[in-house]
């Protein structure tokens, strides 16, 4: 279930989702970010980027979190998309120990899968920042509307008003 938070004008500011940490919340999420995503008028590839960052987050979340519930928080705005993956951690995962793991400078073992998920949302978004407080992970990642999506955009606002006769 959806929580959204309205602007004055009704539009909305950003939208939060809480889902069970469990491994199939994680295509739900999936879904939901790139349906938000075509709506801001991203092209299909630059949607397909923040469905595989959202897919890995959440996965990671799963995989790493406490068993407590998961809040996925999405931004649109019109410069860029913004989307938040909060969840709980054991102690000995703070936002330094993820940063280091999904630094490129770090070498990953052959067979560890650890930091793999965080340097594909690295490659795919414009930015990603981790934060930490107290129990709460905090991994955001943020894509840029490019030129040619904001033209689509207006494209589509402006072909959807209603013309005067």
């Amino acid at each position: 279930m959806w929580r959204a938070v309205m602007s004055a004008t009704g539009e909305p500011l950003e939208r939060t989702v809480v889902v069970a940490a469990k491994p199939q919340s994680v295509r739900a999420v999936r879904g939901l970010a790139r349906a938000h995503a075509l709506a801001l008028a991203l092209t299909a590839e630059r949607a397909a980027d923040v469905e595989l960052a959202v897919s890995e987050l959440v996965t990671n979340a799963v995989e790493y979190g406490d068993g407590t519930d998961i809040h996925v928080t999405i931004v649109p705005t019109e410069a860029d998309l913004t989307v938040a993956v909060r969840s709980t951690t054991d102690e000995t995962r703070s936002a330094s120990t993820a940063a280091e793991t999904a630094s490129p400078s770090t070498k990953l073992m052959p067979h560890s899968r650890a930091g793999r998920g965080l340097r594909i949302v690295a490659s795919v978004a414009d930015e990603v920042t981790i934060a930490s407080d107290g129990p709460w992970l905090t991994v955001s990642c943020r894509f840029a509307v490019r030129a040619h999506d904001a033209a689509l955009a207006r494209t589509r606002r402006t072909s959807a008003r209603p013309r005067a006769n």
